[in-house]
């Protein structure tokens, strides 16, 4: 029975050890949900074949993502982004990877997660934006996104 809950201990301590990690902490202690992006590129828009894949969608720009942590596990770096230009705030959505200029530098590009869509009095979006590997949230405008991500190759 001592052996059972010593299993037991070891396996709950390394399960919650592993999701500390993946998950980032609420303030309460709970996990936060982080949710998936919208489908960006339907099925029917990539094609398969033995030596290559084809995306059949205008406008793909592709940029390698620097050692910053920030969105650890989902990509870290010299993966490559696969982006597109948003026409307007309603092409993103709360769980999409976005990448912007945010108000304390201009000369950056930065890819988070949309975690919540607010509005000011104007009507205008507030996207509210962090790393899946940080606390931190940012609440940037449609002006400040350069970029929608809709892939990542590792």
């Amino acid at each position: 029975m001592l052996a059972i809950g010593m299993l037991s201990g070891w396996m709950l301590n390394d399960t919650y050890s592993y999701y500390s990690i993946q998950l980032p902490l609420t303030s309460d202690g709970g996990f936060t949900t982080l949710t998936a992006p919208h489908d960006i590129i339907k099925g029917n828009q990539i094609d398969f074949y033995n030596d290559r894949v084809v995306i059949n969608k205008q406008g793909i720009t592709g940029a390698v993502f620097l050692d910053t942590q920030s969105m650890i596990p989902a990509f870290g770096k010299d993966a490559t982004g696969l982006d597109i230009k948003p026409k307007d705030s309603n092409d993103i959505a709360i769980g999409d990877v976005i990448v912007y200029k945010p108000d304390w530098n201009k000369d950056l590009l930065i890819p988070h997660r949309v975690i919540a869509i607010s509005s000011n009095d104007d009507g205008s979006k507030i996207f509210h934006v962090k790393g899946d590997n940080s606390q931190a949230i940012e609440r940037i405008t449609f002006d400040q996104i350069e970029y929608l991500q809709v892939g990542v190759i590792y």
